[in-house]
C-alpha cells in the first residue's frame, strides 16, 4: 500500500502549473478533471486485453486506482494479458520515429543521460499520441491517467529544502532529468504547442517514468498492466515474451479481496520510490525512519 499524504504535502506547490491552452480534442490535464478509468477498462478489453476471472480495478478514494481480485487465485496463474499492439515500448518508438529523434537524443547524451534515451523515446511517443487528441487509438488510456503527480520532477526548490539530503538529491535529479527532456523535446517532430507547454511535457514525463518498466534494456508500458500498484510483498510479476506481448502471473497464492502488486524497486530503500513515483510505501521497513527525518 502507498503512503501519499506526506508526498502530497511536500509537492502541493508543484502542482500549480501554469496551464497553456491547447487545441480542442486533447486530454484535459486540469487537476480538477476526474480520471475515466472504467471506460479505459472497457477500451482495453475491446483491444484484446484479457484478465482472469475476479480481477478488477478498484479505488479507495476515487483518485488512485489499482488492480485487485475478488476471487482466490493460485500461485503461478495468469491474471492479465496485454497484446503487443497495445503496448508502448522504446524499441517500437525508435522504429516509428526513425532518425527524427537523433538530434534530441544527442542532446541527452551530451548531458550525460545516455541511459535515459529509451525512457525519452517512450516520453515522445506519449506526447505524440496526446497531440493527436481523440484521433489517437490510445486517447481513452491517456484520459484515464492521473493529472497530478508528486514526483521529484514535479517538485519545486522549496520542496527540496524540506527533504533530508539523500531524498532531496534523488528528487532534484529527477527534476533535472525532466528539464533535460524538456530541452531535448524541442528537437523532435512534435508541434510547437506541445514542446513549449511545460504542463504537458511534465505530465508526459511523469506518465513515462511512473508507468513504464525496464525489460532487457527496453522501456515498456502495457495499458491495464500499468494499474498494478507497488508492494513490499508482491502478488504478481510482469514479463514480456519474444513477440512483445505482456503477461502478468501470480507469484504466490492470492486470497480474494487482495490487491495485485508488483515491485517498483528496492522495498528496503524508500527514497528512490519517493523521488521517482511520489509516494512512501508504508509497508517498507525503511519508511518509518524516513518519516522521522522529514
Amino acid at each position: 500500500m502507498k503512503f501519499v499524504l506526506l508526498a502530497s504535502a511536500i509537492a502541493k506547490s508543484a502542482n500549480a502549473f501554469s496551464y497553456k491552452a491547447l487545441p480542442t480534442g486533447v486530454v484535459n490535464l486540469a487537476s480538477s478533471v476526474e480520471r475515466d478509468v472504467y471506460t479505459m477498462a472497457d477500451w482495453a478489453a475491446s483491444y484484446g486485453v484479457q484478465q482472469a476471472a475476479g480481477v478488477q480495478l478498484t479505488s479507495y478514494d476515487g483518485k488512485d486506482y489499482f488492480a485487485a481480485t475478488d476471487q482466490d487465485i493460485p500461485a503461478g496463474s495468469p491474471v492479465m494479458y496485454v497484446p503487443n499492439d497495445l503496448t508502448f515500448t522504446s524499441s517500437k518508438a525508435a522504429m516509428e520515429f526513425g532518425g527524427s529523434l537523433g538530434e534530441a537524443e544527442a542532446q541527452l547524451i551530451n548531458a550525460g543521460l545516455e541511459d535515459k534515451v529509451p525512457l525519452f523515446r517512450v516520453f515522445v511517443k506519449i506526447l505524440l499520441e496526446y497531440e493527436k487528441g481523440e484521433n489517437s487509438p490510445w486517447y481513452t488510456w491517456l484520459n484515464s491517467l492521473p493529472r497530478i503527480y508528486n514526483t521529484g520532477a514535479s517538485m519545486t526548490y522549496a520542496c527540496f529544502d524540506c527533504l533530508p539530503p539523500y531524498a532531496a538529491w534523488l528528487a532534484l535529479t529527477e527534476r533535472q532529468n525532466f528539464v533535460n527532456f524538456q530541452k531535448a523535446a524541442k528537437f523532435t517532430p512534435l508541434g510547437e504547442d506541445i514542446v513549449t507547454n511545460v504542463t504537458v511535457l511534465k505530465w508526459a514525463y511523469n506518465v513515462a517514468i511512473t508507468r513504464s518498466i525496464e525489460w532487457y534494456g527496453d522501456r515498456c508500458i502495457a495499458p491495464m498492466a500499468d494499474m498494478l500498484n507497488h508492494g513490499t510483498e508482491t502478488e504478481v510479476e510482469v514479463s514480456y515474451d519474444e513477440n512483445g506481448d505482456c503477461y502478468v502471473y501470480t507469484t504466490t497464492d492470492v486470497a480474494a479481496g487482495s490487491p495485485l502488486r508488483m515491485s517498483y524497486g528496492d522495498p528496503t530503500n524508500p527514497s528512490p520510490l519517493f523521488a521517482t513515483y511520489g509516494f512512501l510505501d508504508e509497508s517498507s521497513p525503511g519508511t518509518f525512519c524516513k518519516l522521522m527525518h522529514m
